[in-house]
């Protein structure tokens, strides 16, 4: 199978994108290049893979600190580190994944390992990624336990059961007592479900790995818990899904009853490349089963990444994430109640660092933005109180890793702040 490898940039305007896409036969795999479109046009980063005849794609988003000048392969590993940030994140905070509250803990710790530091190819990640949702997927039904009440009448002469009092009122044989035999067998809709969803994924999915040795892995250990569920839980072979099916509204509610459910659900959607399902758009969801996509928003996961920098380097301090503070606008008719909200507040004995992130290549000076500076002002002044204020800009990229600029308005009229690069590559 041939290899078709292209590279688009976070920050490359529309007809950039368009030019890097052309090579794509759009015809034939419109509703994937509308879907890259969409993504890239939105600012998300993160990459596409999928099989169309005799072709294997891989489309990449990169973030715009990713500099073009790099050899394809360092493009690649470099990205793959962000999207592993993206999962450590995601494990230790979750307010990052505030709609969906849910996250693959296996996944965020499995590139921890000694031996996973330097994965370097796409494939090699999707199978990482592919192996640790599955142990997730077992790990839940190893100590889920589902029971179906089932009551079957019952008669005899003497008591052993719950009595049927209507059916004994009816009965005109008094020597028979009616009673209800209640009796529990091992059924879940949910097992039903995920065995099925299995069967997709051992299908279409594991295609896209094209090392032998990771293929031939997931092979086993999805056939291994697909076994599981036909002994366990006496999943129905025969059951039909679909992803459409999948991600409806009668699928959702029966997952999202408890959160050890819904985290399940998360998982099996993440099987299929739909991790953000709970987020986004129908017209955004990919229903191609030869593909696997991780898309992401660079610049929130940019602001948890200050916050956990930060948090580390004051670890014995008051370290805030968007903490309010709020003011008002009035005029003569009405009083207007704001919010401010800067990325990281760090509170200190003597002194305070208000701190907010920018997701932005500042190569000189003047690329500061006015109003990003405002905000910062507005930020520090309604903070006002016993302590020196020391307000901070921190972007991934900077002309300088530390600067003190000063804003001056007007004769003694001045704003002090620094700007400091955190870069994360």
């Amino acid at each position: 199978m041939k290899n078709e490898v292209i590279f688009i940039s976070e920050s490359d305007k529309i007809d950039v994108l368009l030019d890097e896409l052309d090579g794509i036969n759009q015809k034939k795999i419109k509703k994937e290049f509308n879907f890259i479109f969409e993504k890239a046009s939105n600012n998300y980063i993160g990459y596409f893979l999928f099989q169309n005849e005799d072709i294997y794609y891989k489309i990449y988003i990169l973030p715009k600190i990713i500099s073009s000048d790099l050899p394809d392969n360092e493009k690649v590993k470099i990205f793959i580190n962000f999207l592993i940030k993206h999962y450590e994140i995601s494990n230790k905070y979750k307010e990052y994944n505030y709609k969906k509250k849910e996250t693959n803990k296996d996944l965020a710790t499995v590139f921890k390992d000694k031996n996973l530091g330097q994965v370097t190819e796409i494939e090699e990640f999707v199978f990482y990624k592919f192996l640790s949702i599955l142990n997730e997927i077992e790990k839940f039904f190893k100590y889920y336990k589902s029971l179906k009440k089932e009551k079957i009448p019952y008669i005899s002469q003497s008591v052993k059961y719950q009595i049927d009092l209507i059916k004994n009122i009816k009965e005109i044989n008094k020597t028979k007592i009616h009673q209800i035999k209640t009796k529990y067998k091992k059924f879940s809709e949910i097992a039903n479900i995920t065995y099925a969803s299995l069967k997709l994924f051992k299908r279409f999915k594991i295609s896209l790995i094209n090392d032998e040795k990771y293929k031939n892995q997931l092979l086993k250990k999805t056939k291994k818990l697909q076994n599981f569920l036909l002994r366990k839980f006496r999943a129905d072979d025969g059951y039909k899904l679909t992803l459409k099916n999948l991600t409806s509204n009668k699928t959702y509610k029966i997952f999202n009853k408890k959160e050890n459910t819904k985290s399940l659900y998360f998982n099996i959607l993440s099987l299929f490349g739909m991790e953000n399902f709970l987020e986004e758009e129908n017209k955004n969801i990919n229903y191609n089963l030869y593909s696997d996509s991780l898309f992401i928003r660079p610049e929130k996961l940019y602001e948890f990444i200050i916050y956990d920098y930060f948090k580390h380097k004051f670890k014995y301090s008051l370290v805030e994430k968007e903490p309010i503070k709020k003011y008002k606008l009035k005029n003569k008719n009405k009083i207007v109640e704001k919010k401010s909200k800067p990325d990281v507040v760090i509170t200190l004995n003597k002194s305070m660092l208000i701190i907010d992130a920018k997701w932005k290549i500042i190569d000189s000076l003047e690329y500061i933005n006015f109003d990003d500076i405002a905000k910062l002002q507005r930020d520090c002044e309604v903070r006002m109180k016993n302590k020196k204020i020391y307000p901070i800009l921190v972007y991934p990229k900077l002309y300088n890793k530390l600067d003190k600029i000063e804003m001056k308005i007007s004769e003694g009229n001045t704003f002090n702040f620094y700007v400091f690069e955190l870069n994360i590559i």
